[in-house]
């Protein structure tokens, strides 16, 4: 499926946040700065702080070392195949 689909699916879905979770100001900022491209396509626009382990139960949740940056159809992406519809609210 070609990432344009994701997108597509997304929107579709009503999909207005990717978690219910989000990093903290100063966690977003530093893999903002550490990153600075999306770590699938290497895109420099629509970039977002991406966690990579979702379970909010480890205590590293919101740690930097947690994140990644994806550009906002990587991120809708990793979402749908990692967690499927329910990954999109």
């Amino acid at each position: 499926m070609e990432r344009s689909t994701y997108y597509k699916i997304a929107l579709v879905l009503g999909a207005t946040a990717l978690s219910t979770g989000a990093f903290s100001w100063k966690s977003r900022e530093i893999i903002k700065k550490r990153d600075r491209v999306c770590a699938i396509c290497g895109s420099t626009e629509h970039l977002e702080a991406a966690h990579i382990n979702h379970n909010k139960q480890d205590p590293r949740y919101d740690d930097p070392s947690n994140g990644r940056l994806l550009c906002t159809e990587d991120h809708l992406k990793d979402h749908i195949l990692r967690h499927g519809r329910n990954g999109l609210t």
